[in-house]
């Protein structure tokens, strides 16, 4: 290989010539005398990185040094696959027997291929995280048993970091393979991924009691013997031929026989052994266990709540229950668990209204905006219409399209209702509704709602999250995801993206929510108040579940109510790579954060959650889904 880097493809010719060349220097030390006639010959993978059978100069050139030397070669190359585009093409890695004068026979297409680097999975995904994704290649996998008869020999083939895959190496010797190969092209990786690539050779070499070969482009090329030991090898950069005699061997070891059973097997004992621990230290929700009623209890156990009958509306006494042990629904701070319980509710059915003074008697929805100026008055229209009684701000981060001038019209034909915040600069979604919580708050607003306008979040079923809060809730979130809600128009990739994020989170941080990404909830002042607003740094969809958790840790009532989500008609997605990095990766700190807090409280605070201690009755208690 003339030189490393990703430019390796460009040199393709260059590369062909070289073993071409050493194969004729070898052929000429046979003639001389100084090197035994080989049975076979193996060359690296990509050793021909032009399809011999679209350029008919590479196969000739193939055919010369299979000729000069006398003996079949074991050649890498790359195959289009029939039927693709030619703007579009796709690829597979294969080796190819070339026999002396009859040329290609059996051929094996590389099975595993390598994400990344020879195809990019999830393109829609990637693409907006990197811009070196699409530098992949466009590779796709091959069928086969992964052994090529050269020879008369079965050898297999497990090209380049197939080797790395049990199964790869083990379903060539269980099809019959005698000498096991390992054609590897490290041009890309420099000289670290040769060395764990031959390591990871010595290993199936050990395993399955079978010599390997490896020939690599850069090096390091060598011959192992079954017991792990190097007989031959060459350096990084060295052009060489290795001459070896090798035995062939058709004994099968019990790892080859039962290798992957026992795995399987002690893959359960550990999964099994680390839930235990992790339930033991209450790393788990766990479900609410009945109470029997003492005998100086004279009031009636709540009753139960099915998944149809919706959130009971909250007493005091029940208000008081769920209070955290110090600080009170009033406290701050965040990244310890304050409360002696988690309290969510989830449920399929709106609210029940409650009785008397209702938070939702004073409203303010906050609607963030960038290059809306077709969406904005239309959601406007419809929430003015659906709840009379609410008010709008509007906050807009200088769109270019006018969107902010847009919404100054707006409030000038509502005055007193509809109101407009003007930010100088788009500082994303997150410091938007920050910026307006902070308005609201300030104006004594009861409630607050995030709204999207582009139509997404139905202002027709506001009012499912404002029962929500007048019933106890103090963040109300409309939920695609429980029983009830649906979704529209939404492109298959981004449900499963939102799905996934939810899932993730919801195991992550360990709470029963779940749609914690969405962006339809109300909070009441006192949540809001709670949690440290000056704290949050998150942006996008990450602000959901940055304010979701802090609501939890905080020790309030969550509850989701199903709403119908469809997808905006007009405009584009803000969506973009940085927020899924930014949620990976926040997510998984908070929850080990919370963890080991609540691992922490329990140890010090051991009778906090026992049942019947004192007399007393803990409700809700770490409530499930």
């Amino acid at each position: 290989m003339p030189r490393l880097g990703l430019d390796f493809n460009a040199q393709r010719r260059a590369v062909l010539d070289n073993h071409v060349e050493e194969t004729l220097r070898l052929a000429a030390d046979v003639h001389a005398g100084l090197a035994q006639q080989p049975q076979f010959v193996i060359w690296p993978e990509n050793s021909s990185d032009i399809d011999p059978f679209v350029n008919p100069d590479a196969g000739q050139r193939i055919s010369a040094a299979a000729e000069a030397i006398g003996a079949p070669i074991l050649i890498g190359t790359l195959m289009d696959v029939p039927g693709r585009p030619r703007e579009n093409p796709e690829w597979t890695n294969t080796a190819i027997v070339w026999n002396p004068g009859t040329g290609p026979a059996d051929r094996h297409d590389k099975a595993i291929v390598q994400p990344f680097g020879e195809y990019l999975p999830m393109p829609w995904l990637f693409r907006h995280l990197s811009g070196y994704a699409d530098r992949a290649g466009h590779f796709v996998p091959g069928n086969g048993t992964g052994v090529v008869r050269i020879a008369g020999v079965p050898v297999g083939v497990a090209t380049c970091w197939e080797v790395i895959f049990d199964r790869a190496p083990r379903k060539s010797i269980l099809g019959g393979a005698q000498l096991l190969t390992v054609p590897s092209n490290n041009a890309t990786f420099n000289k670290t991924m040769s060395e764990q690539q031959l390591a990871f050779a010595k290993v199936r070499a050990v395993e399955h009691d079978r010599y390997v070969v490896v020939a690599g482009t850069t090096g390091i090329s060598a011959v192992i013997a079954p017991d792990g030991g190097e007989l031959i090898r060459t350096d990084f950069f060295q052009p060489a031929y290795l001459d070896s005699q090798v035995r062939l061997k058709t004994r099968l070891t019990p790892a080859t026989r039962w290798g992957p059973i026992l795995q399987w097997i002690l893959v359960g004992v550990a999964a099994a052994v680390v839930l235990v621990a992790m339930r033991q230290n209450g790393w788990f929700p766990r479900p609410r266990r009945s109470e029997p009623k003492g005998e100086n209890d004279d009031s009636d156990a709540p009753p139960g709540r099915s998944e149809a009958s919706g959130p009971p509306a909250l007493s005091e006494s029940d208000d008081e229950l769920i209070q955290p042990e110090q600080g009170g629904r009033h406290s701050s701070g965040f990244g310890r668990h304050r409360a002696t319980s988690r309290s969510y509710m989830t449920t399929g059915q709106p609210a029940p209204p409650a009785p008397g003074n209702r938070p939702s008697q004073r409203v303010l929805v906050i609607i963030p905006t960038f290059n809306e100026r077709e969406n904005l008055p239309v959601i406007h229209r419809r929430l003015t219409q659906a709840c009379p009684a609410v008010h709008v701000l509007v906050v807009d981060d200088s769109s270019p399209d006018g969107t902010g001038q847009l919404a100054d019209e707006l409030a000038q034909a509502d005055p007193g209702r509809t109101h407009v915040m003007h930010r100088t600069a788009k500082n994303g979604l997150g410091a938007a509704y920050l910026a307006g919580f902070a308005w609201g708050l300030s104006r004594e607003y009861s409630v607050l709602v995030e709204m999207d306008a582009d139509g997404s979040h139905a202002p027709e079923q506001l009012q499912r999250l404002l029962d929500a809060v007048d019933a106890g809730a103090d963040l109300a979130i409309g939920s695609r995801y429980v029983a009830g809600g649906t979704v529209r128009n939404w492109p298959w990739r981004r449900l499963v993206l939102s799905k996934t994020a939810n899932t993730y989170s919801r195991l992550a941080l360990g709470i029963g929510i779940h749609d914690i990404t969405a962006g339809y909830r109300a909070y009441r002042r006192e949540a809001l108040e709670a949690i440290d607003l000056d704290g949050v740094d998150s942006k996008g969809y990450c602000f959901q579940i940055d304010l979701t958790w802090r609501t939890v840790s905080n020790g309030f009532v969550v509850t989701e109510v199903p709403i119908t989500f469809t997808e905006r008609e007009l405009g584009v997605s803000k969506m973009s790579g940085s927020n899924i990095r930014e949620a990976l990766v926040k997510v998984a700190r908070w929850g080990i954060e919370g963890r080991l807090s609540r691992s922490d409280h329990a140890r010090a605070r051991p009778d906090i959650a026992r049942p019947g201690a004192g007399g007393s009755r803990v409700s809700r208690a770490d409530v499930t889904e």
